[in-house]
């Protein structure tokens, strides 16, 4: 379970990252 929860918040960072790069 924690695993999946760290695994979501990495993609959501990542995805927030990638969207205040662009």
């Amino acid at each position: 379970y924690i695993q999946r929860a760290m695994t979501i918040l990495k993609l959501f960072v990542q995805s927030y990252t990638g969207a205040t790069k662009f």
